[in-house]
Formats: C-alpha cells, structure tokens, sequence
C-alpha cells in the first residue's frame, strides 16, 4: 500500500498537468464575461451618441419577461403572427435599457449564449463547439502585407511600387493602401492611407502633426538647388508616367516640387512623400499648389476613388463626411488599450495610419524570422462570440450618427426604430452563419478533449470570405507562416494532424501553457533549451 502510494505521488509530481481552462474549453472557461464585454462596447460606443442619447445599463430578464418577449406577437409581412421555435437553443434574455431626452426608452432585448462545457452552445437543437482563435496580439504578417482586426473594423494594408525623382535620381519605394471604406462600389478604387492623412489635415499640416517636419511645396522656379542644396536637402518631384489604371487619352504631368531637410528623412516620411506624388500622378490636373492643403479637395479627391458613382460633389462630400467621422472613432477605448499591450502607442485613428506607413516595412521584415512560432499568439474567444453582438452595436451608432448628420434634428421614433432595426434579438444566432469559427459538433468520441475543445481556429480562417467554401481546408497551402516550427511540439499536437489543416496548427495541446490573464501562449522554462536545438536543427 506505502508502495502504490509512493508511486502514485511520485507520477503526480513529474506528470505534466494539463491547463484545465483549455481542457475544458475557452469558451467555457469565460463564459461568465460576455456579458460584461457587451456592457463595455455599449459604454465604448456610447461616447458617439448624438447629444440627448444615453446608455443606462444592460439588465438579465426574468424568466417570465424573457417567455413573453419570445412568444409575443410579431407582425411578418404585414401579418400578424405568433410563433416560437421548441428546438433547444441555450441562450438567456437580457435586456438594453436606453434613454432619450430624460425618457427611459422601453428595453431592447438581446439573448446571449450559455455555454456549457466542451465550450458547446445548442442553437435550435443543434450543438456548436466555439473553439478558440489563435490570433497576433495587433498586427498579424500576411502574404501581401499587414492585416489589423480592430473592435469596430478589420483592416488590410498592401503595398505597391511607386517611382518617383529623388536629386535628380529615381527613388522606388513602396505605397500603402488599404480599403478603409468597405462598401462595395462599382468601379471603386483603393486609396492610399495617406490620401485619408491629407483629407483630415492637408499635406504641409498632416507632415507637420504626424511626422514633426515642415517641408517646402512649389514648382521649379521656388525649389532650386541654390536655395536648398543636394547636401542638406531632398529636392522630389513625379516622374512624369502615368499610373496604371488612370484612364484619359491625354497625360499632362504635374510640377510641384517638394523639399525636406535631409535630417528629417524618415520611414514615415519617405512613405507620405511616395504616397503623396502617387495621389498627384494619378491627379494632375486637380491637384494644385493653390489647393495642395485644402481638406476639402483631398476629401473630393477620395470621393472620387471611394463613391464614383455618385453625381455631383455635394452628395459626394456628405459620404465622405460621413466616413472620415466614423473612423475618428475607430481607436477607441478599447483598441487603444489592445494597441497599447503591444507597444503600439497612439491617440487616435489618424496616428494608427502614421504608425502603419513608418512602421510596416520594418515590421513585416522584424517578422519573418518568428513568423512560423506559435509563441505570444493569444487564444482569444469573447471578441468572437459576441461579435454578431457588437457588431451591430457600432453599425448602430454609425447609422445613428449618419441619420443626425442627415437630418439635423433627431425624434424620439428615429431613434427606437435604429434600435429595432439593428439591435435584434436573434443576433447572437448569427454564430452559426458565415463564422468560420463555430461550427457544428462532429465527433464519434467521448473524450471532451480530443473530439471538441482540442480545436483551434486561426485568425485567417476566423472570417471566412465568400470563396471560403472553394478554399476550405487549403490553411496549410505554402506560405511562411505555415512553415514547419520546434514550437508545434509544445503548443499543438504534431501527431493529431487533421487531413483539412495539414500544418498542424489546428489542435492544441492540452498542455499548452496559457497566461490566464491575457490569453498569451508562452513557453515553459524547462522545455525552451530543447525547443531552441530543434529549431536549430530545422533551420541548418
């Protein structure tokens, strides 16, 4: 008996111990905060209310408040009807209570999911596993450059080769775009996101407040070598060809001139001077010395590239205006505390921009090395989960916001249809439509763990596309980032490889060490000399 007793505590102690919140499922594990983040994005999105407009609280129902709000009558095609859905679905009613002008407004209803363990949520008698999603802290390196998932926004930032004369020379650098604007347009170009930096601020005010430098604008009879000389100044210029895509039989280059002090030549300017004379390539008749720093031309201008069908500049510039002030809006609380975490330290959306033109380049090279590692990745799940949720909260304050701009003066109906119209009940049932992240139960095992909450999700097949169906299952195609890593061994199950994902980084291993706190998958003290002399081996 001492002996059975003396080798069981002898396996207790050497015996790794799996992390209980993963064995059990994240989604589990936190189920006990969704509501508590749908509370923090209202009160995030609450800051851009139209004035009189007010966020009180969300509240749990009572049972009985909860049966007779799902059973009560709704009219459907102007027809009166009273149905309900017996099929099990786990959520609970909670309710959104608003008030307008000093009226407390009638609650808004909303379910939320109960998640029970193995991270299983049932909707209409349908089991769903929410596993977690394996993500960057902020930036994550892409194939064709930077991808940024904000609280209010997913973004993609690309780059381009532009050309243009340097001292008399040719300088070739990259030009960062991105498609901001996410409706989609016919005919609708992707602008660079320094076109957004000059529509806000001009170009001499947006150098002077991102980059700290004033620079010199003009033509060849202001900008002459005299008066700044090669030695102490960069002295650029187009270099006369027109851009692919431009369309016009006719091409008359442009002649403004810049300088800037040599001193002053960084990566964050060199990217707004490139992004600059690209904007006046493919503009050169429209962009003048005279309305160089007019917001109000640049904010055409992206009207042009962003809303080409719309006829004539007023109704243009209302998009526009409409735009630019909901990306005001894009770091808010939360983003700028996620930013923050990752040593990425800016104000507003404007700054974020800035960061992304300097930065960039050195990032995706700085990137390259670690790319394959699974190390400080974050399993993140309640942005996910609720994300049908806070999405519509932002589309709400976006179209309430919108519907003031329009109108002027807002009515207390305005206001409850916005809240009718996109904050539904239902919307928590969306998980299961177009989320490449839940997904229907499929397991023949018993083992929570092996047949649920094993799996993962990475971040690029989190949002799926609408050709995801026809490149489902290619995760694993050859990129960088799916090249073979030492840091599998700990973090996934290299010998539980699905034939979908053969990279093998859809399955945790059980026990993966995960900070509780942030999500942040981090290495294990004893296990790092192995790991590095695989890698080493890896990469000889």
């Amino acid at each position: 008996m001492i002996h059975e007793e003396f080798i069981s505590e002898l396996i207790d102690t050497y015996k790794p111990k799996p992390d209980k919140n993963v064995y059990m499922g994240l989604a589990y594990s936190q189920r006990h905060l969704i509501l508590q983040e749908i509370d923090q994005y209202l009160r995030v999105g609450q800051n851009d209310f139209p004035p009189g407009l007010e966020y009180i609280e969300v509240l749990p129902c009572h049972p009985a408040e909860a049966y007779a709000q799902i059973t009560r009558k709704r009219s459907v095609n102007n027809k009166v009807t009273q149905t309900y859905n017996v099929a099990t679905s786990s959520v609970w009613t909670v309710k959104l209570m608003f008030r307008w002008q000093g009226e407390v407004l009638d609650p808004c209803y909303l379910d939320l999911p109960i998640i029970k363990p193995g991270s299983i949520m049932y909707i209409w008698g349908v089991p769903y596993e929410i596993p977690p999603v394996v993500t960057d802290r902020t930036f994550s390196v892409t194939r064709n450059g930077l991808f940024l998932k904000l609280p209010r926004t997913k973004l993609n930032f690309s780059r381009h080769i532009h050309h243009i004369y340097c001292n008399g020379k040719t300088l070739s650098r990259p030009v960062i775009y991105s498609k901001i604007y996410q409706k989609t347009v016919p005919g609708a170009k992707v602008p660079t996101i320094a076109h957004y930096l000059f529509a806000e601020f001009g170009v001499t005010e947006a150098f002077k407040r991102l980059a700290n430098v004033d620079v010199v604008l003009g033509t060849y009879r202001d900008i002459t070598t005299e008066k700044y000389p090669d030695s102490e100044y960069f002295i650029c210029q187009s270099l006369g060809i027109k851009p692919a895509g431009v369309r016009g039989k006719g091409y008359t280059a442009s002649g403004i001139m810049l300088a800037i002090r040599k001193e002053y030549w960084t990566p964050l300017v060199e990217g707004m001077v490139m992004a600059l004379f690209f904007a006046i390539d493919c503009f050169p008749q429209r962009i003048t010395l005279e309305d160089i720093d007019s917001t109000r031309q640049w904010q055409i201008l992206l009207g042009v590239l962003i809303t080409p069908n719309d006829r004539g500049e007023g109704k243009m510039l209302a998009q526009v205006d409409a735009h630019m002030s909901s990306l005001r809006s894009y770091v808010d609380t939360i983003a700028h505390e996620e930013l923050a975490a990752d040593n990425v330290f800016v104000n507003d959306f404007w700054e974020l921009l800035a960061y992304v033109i300097g930065d960039m380049n050195d990032r995706i090279k700085r990137s390259n090395a670690d790319l394959p590692s699974t190390y400080g990745k974050q399993l993140r799940v309640l942005r996910y989960i609720s994300e049908p949720i806070t999405s519509q909260i932002f589309n709400f304050v976006f179209e309430i916001s919108k519907l003031k701009l329009n109108k002027g003066e807002l009515k207390r109906s305005d206001i409850i249809d916005q809240i009718r119209d996109k904050l539904k009940q239902s919307l928590i049932f969306n998980l299961r439509k177009g989320s490449g992240v839940v997904k229907s139960v499929q397991t023949s095992s018993t083992n929570m763990w092996l047949g649920i909450t094993s799996n993962c999700v990475r971040q690029q097949d989190a949002t799926p596309s609408k050709t995801s169906n026809k490149n489902a299952g290619n995760s694993g195609k050859i990129d960088r980032a799916n090249y073979l890593h030492a840091s599998l061994a700990e973090t996934n199950s290299p010998f539980k490889i699905p034939k979908s994902e053969t990279s093998g980084r859809s399955e945790l291993n059980i026990y993966v060490k995960v900070n509780p706190e942030t999500g942040v998958i981090e290495r294990k003290e004893h296990l790092i000399p192995i790991i590095n002399k695989a890698q080493n081996d890896i990469n000889r």
